[in-house]
């Protein structure tokens, strides 16, 4: 019998189908969008043998994980996050709990996400300076004539507060007060362009097919009041991939990077914002965990930045609903020197639905849970004691922050000397009781 046998080499694809790796990856001739499509349909995968995609499955575990936790937890419509390799702009984990792919083929408004790029926009026209102040108002009408008002969230007015202060607390009266004097300066047009650059309203170009362009309408189809919706992140149709895209331009000293699923593609980046701007924002964001619309996401050890975002669901021919919202969250980890940035979203949460008490607290137990399963530590070196002011030398400046925070200071009462991230002297020094009614000063390099 066996002279009769023959023996056939077979070559078939294994899919990996976990943590909606299938939504991702796709198959060729078997569904209309994924990676494996467009490389197969671009003549990427001709003549090689292997190609290495950038994605991490440890991260891509704890995203998964961590998203359909939230989603049963809060009972949400879905979810769906990008976690991008700050530099490089590779993907290193993609996960949609949708039935299908909403991280590049379905949109959202980004909400206050878009605030600091557009007061990146500002800082580099010198439409605004670190040190203005501005009023933060009960309600502010920017358009003569028209009764369209903006309020804060909190439905009162914050009253004076530095444009660091306005980013934290996430002011929206500031930031369309800010864009009203851009609009002093500059056209429609200009704003218009200067969001483009950002990638908003087509396609990244990602190895995936069936993204989508988004929606941002030309400034022909703008109503008067339409520069200030956009400044509450609102008439502008952002995908997921291109939020982590622009949002991560600013932590990445000013450049945009295009993305990629591909391990040794070329990076291809320009220059969208100035390092100085892109450094100050990153440094402003790196406080809202701290003192800002994210402290839930706070954890002693592990510090992330970024900018929380709450966008209200518009409903097709009716407006916005005041039942159903996005919660967001823009970020970067580490604060110090990032690594990842990410983009999160859940749709619909029921009860608390604040980008700051949803989404941020989920990115700090993804990376928590990442890190530590390599193996990294989040325990200070040094002892701290109760009641007791310690030894804040080669400390990084957010870590000592944080602490003090815990110990009870607030905010006013830490001053901070110097631009450098590592202290390396302090007022009074270490040992002493702590009273929190009088100024602590950190001496940085």
């Amino acid at each position: 019998m066996k002279r009769f046998s023959n023996i056939h080499t077979i070559n078939d694809r294994i899919y990996n189908d976990l943590f909606s790796y299938s939504q991702l990856i796709g198959k060729i001739d078997k569904t209309e969008y994924g990676i494996e499509p467009y490389l197969y349909e671009n003549n990427i995968l001709q003549g090689k043998e292997k190609i290495k995609l950038s994605l991490d499955t440890n991260l891509q575990k704890f995203l998964y994980d961590s998203l359909n936790e939230v989603v049963k937890e809060r009972q949400a419509d879905g979810a769906v996050a990008i976690i991008m390799e700050t530099k490089t702009g590779k993907i290193k984990a993609s996960v949609s709990l949708y039935p299908w792919n909403m991280g590049y083929m379905g949109y959202i408004e980004p909400g206050s996400t878009l605030k600091p790029m557009l007061y990146a926009i500002a800082l580099d026209e010198q439409i605004i300076r670190i040190d203005d102040v501005y009023t933060s108002d009960y309600a502010y009408y920017p358009v003569p004539g028209i009764n369209f008002k903006v309020t804060e969230s909190v439905h009162y007015g914050y009253g004076d507060l530095t444009i660091k202060e306005a980013l934290i607390r996430s002011s929206n009266v500031i930031i369309a007060k800010v864009i009203n004097e851009s609009l002093k300066e500059f056209s429609n047009e200009w704003m218009y362009n200067e969001i483009l650059k950002m990638g908003f309203g087509e396609k990244t170009g990602i190895e995936f097919k069936g993204e989508i362009n988004g929606i941002f309408q030309p400034p022909y189809d703008w109503y008067p009041i339409t520069p200030y919706q956009i400044a509450m992140g609102q008439g502008v149709g952002t995908t997921p991939i291109q939020l982590v895209t622009a949002f991560n331009a600013i932590v990445n000293d000013g450049y945009i990077v295009k993305p990629s699923f591909l391990q040794d593609k070329e990076i291809e980046k320009r220059l969208i914002f100035t390092p100085q701007s892109s450094k100050i924002l990153k440094e402003w964001m790196s406080y809202i965990t701290i003192s800002g619309t994210a402290r839930l996401a706070y954890k002693e050890g592990l510090i992330i930045g970024g900018k929380t975002g709450t966008a209200q669901k518009a409903i097709k021919g009716e407006g916005y609903t005041d039942e159903d919202y996005y919660s967001l969250f823009a970020g970067f980890y580490p604060v110090s020197n990032p690594k990842y940035t990410i983009a999160l979203i859940v749709d619909s949460p029921k009860d608390e639905y604040y980008g700051g008490e949803v989404a941020a607290p989920i990115v700090t137990k993804i990376f928590y849970e990442y890190e530590k399963s390599l193996g990294e530590s989040f325990e200070y070196t040094d002892t701290l004691y109760k009641n007791i002011i310690p030894e804040f030398k080669n400390y990084r400046l957010e870590e000592a922050y944080n602490i003090l925070m815990n110990f009870g200071y607030k905010e006013n009462k830490i001053i901070i000397h110097g631009n450098g991230e590592k202290i390396i002297k302090q007022f009074p020094n270490s040992g002493k009781t702590i009273n929190t009614e009088e100024y602590i000063e950190l001496f940085t390099e």
